[in-house]
C-alpha cells in the first residue's frame, strides 16, 4: 500500500476513441435525401402519412444536427402559419359542399366569387391535406438547411452553373438567415430597453444587407463567376449564350419534375426534358469557359453518405411504384418511416476526450487512495 506523503505519479489518461467516428455526411448527400423526400411528400395525399413523414423529417434534423448549426424551429414556425393560412383559405372560398355541414356562414358574393358559406368536413380536410403536404415540403428544405449549410453547396456546384447555384443558395437559405438576424436583434433590443417596430424592422434590414454584401465579397475573392482569360474570352454574345442556356436546363427540369408529378403526361417527357437539361448544361459550360478553382479540403463522399441517399431512394421508389397514395397503408407508412434510416449514419460523433486529466483532481484521487484513471481503464 502506498503513502499518502508518497503517492506515485499518476500518467494523464489515455485518450478513448469516439464512437461512430469517421468522416462526416457530405452536403450535398444531405440535400439529395431532402429532394426525394420531397419528391415522396408530393406524391402522398393521406394526412397520417404525411404526418409520419414529417416527423421522421424533423427527428432526423435534430438528431444529426452538427452542434452550432442553424435550428429546424423557425420552419416549423413557418410550415404552421402555412397549415393555417391554407385552411383559412379553404373557410373563405369553399369548394362544392361535401360531408357534413360544421359551421353555416353567411354568404358574401362579389360578382362572380362566393366568399364563406357553409363549411363542411371535406373542405376542411381537404383544406388540411393540402396544408400538411406544403408543410411537409418547407420542413425537410429547413432540415436541409440545418443539416448542410447551403452555402457550402457553392462548392460543389459545377462551374458553369455558379450564378444559379448562388441564386438558389440565397434563396433557399435567407429565412434561415433573417430568423437568425432577427433573434439577435430581439436580444439586443430587450437589453437597451428599446421598443416599437422600427427598432426591430430596421436592424434586421440593415443586418441582412451587411451578410449578403459580405457573402458577395467572400465568392468574388475565391473566384466564383470569374472568366478563364484567353483566346475564348467572355464577348456580350458569348455571355448571353451561356445565360439563355443555363436559363433553359434549368426550365428543362422544372419541366420534368412537372412531367413527373403528372398523370396525364406521356412517359417519354420525363426522360426528354432530362436529357435536354443534360445538353444545355453541357454546351453553356463550353459556350463560356470559366476560371478553374479549387475546393479547400473537400468532403470524401463515403458509405455515410451513400446510406443517407440510398433511404431517399427507397422512399421515394416505394411510393412511386404505389402513387398517388390515398390511404395509409402499411407500405405508406413503411415508406414514410425509411428516411429515418438516415439515423444510423448520420448522427454526430460524440466530442473528442482531452486525454489529460486536470492535475488538482489528480492530487485529490491519490490523497484518498482512490485508483487513477489509467488503472480504471486498464482493470
Amino acid at each position: 500500500m502506498t503513502a499518502v506523503g508518497s503517492a506515485a505519479p499518476v500518467l494523464p489518461a489515455r485518450p478513448r476513441r469516439r464512437a461512430g467516428g469517421g468522416p462526416r455526411v457530405h452536403p450535398v448527400a444531405w440535400w439529395v435525401w431532402a429532394l426525394l423526400v420531397c419528391v415522396t411528400a408530393t406524391l402522398v395525399l393521406d394526412v397520417t402519412v404525411l404526418l409520419v413523414l414529417g416527423a421522421a423529417v424533423v427527428l432526423v434534423s435534430v438528431a444529426c444536427r452538427a452542434p452550432g448549426a442553424r435550428t429546424i424551429v423557425p420552419y416549423l414556425l413557418l410550415a404552421a402559419s402555412i397549415l393555417l393560412v391554407r385552411t383559412l383559405v379553404r373557410v373563405i372560398l369553399p369548394s362544392a359542399p361535401s360531408g357534413t355541414v360544421l359551421v353555416d356562414l353567411p354568404e358574401w358574393t362579389i360578382g362572380s366569387v362566393t366568399l364563406f358559406g357553409p363549411v363542411t368536413t371535406g373542405a376542411l380536410a381537404s383544406g388540411l391535406a393540402v396544408g400538411i403536404q406544403l408543410a411537409v415540403l418547407v420542413v425537410t428544405v429547413g432540415a436541409a438547411t440545418t443539416l448542410a449549410d447551403p452555402v457550402e453547396l457553392l462548392r460543389y456546384a459545377p462551374r458553369a452553373f455558379t450564378g444559379v447555384a448562388t441564386a438558389l443558395v440565397v434563396a433557399v437559405g435567407v429565412f434561415g438567415r433573417l430568423a437568425g438576424v432577427a433573434a439577435a436583434v430581439r436580444d439586443a433590443r430587450r437589453l437597451r430597453g428599446g421598443g416599437g417596430l422600427r427598432a426591430v424592422v430596421v436592424p434586421v434590414l440593415a443586418r441582412t444587407l451587411e451578410d449578403s454584401l459580405a457573402l458577395g465579397d467572400a465568392l468574388e475573392v475565391r473566384g466564383y463567376g470569374s472568366v478563364r482569360p484567353g483566346p475564348t474570352a467572355a464577348t456580350p454574345a458569348r455571355r448571353l449564350a451561356q445565360g439563355a442556356l443555363t436559363l433553359g436546363a434549368v426550365a428543362c427540369v422544372g419541366l420534368a419534375a412537372f412531367a413527373l408529378f403528372d398523370a396525364s403526361a406521356p412517359g417519354w417527357a420525363v426522360a426528354a426534358f432530362l436529357g435536354a437539361a443534360v445538353v444545355s448544361g453541357a454546351v453553356a459550360a463550353r459556350v463560356l469557359p470559366v476560371a478553374a478553382r479549387t475546393v479547400h479540403r473537400p468532403a470524401p463522399w463515403t458509405l455515410r453518405s451513400s446510406v443517407v441517399v440510398g433511404t431517399g431512394v427507397l422512399a421515394a421508389g416505394v411510393v412511386l411504384a404505389s402513387a398517388p397514395v390515398t390511404q395509409p397503408t402499411w407500405l405508406a407508412l413503411g415508406a414514410a418511416l425509411v428516411p429515418l434510416g438516415a439515423l444510423s449514419v448520420g448522427m454526430p460523433p460524440a466530442p473528442r476526450t482531452s486525454g489529460t486529466a486536470d492535475p488538482r483532481t489528480v492530487r485529490a484521487r491519490a490523497a484518498r487512495g482512490e485508483p487513477s484513471a489509467r488503472t480504471e481503464g486498464a482493470a
